[in-house]
């Protein structure tokens, strides 16, 4: 999953539906989720890969 930097400490990942995230050095907050199953499954690889905690998912 591609990320691109918004500015500080905001990302997302481009796609139908963009997924937002702020991290603070292990800690990430999720802007939704995407559109379905394998979008979460990305996430939740990308998570795993960079060794970050998923505290908060805000949905829109």
């Amino acid at each position: 999953m591609e990320k691109r930097h918004l500015k500080g400490s905001t990302f997302f990942f481009p796609g139908k539906v963009n997924v937002g995230y702020f991290q603070k050095n292990e800690d990430v907050w999720l802007v939704d989720t995407g559109l379905d199953d394998e979008a979460g499954r990305k996430i939740a690889r990308f998570l795993e890969t960079e060794n970050k905690k998923l505290r908060c998912i805000v949905g829109t």
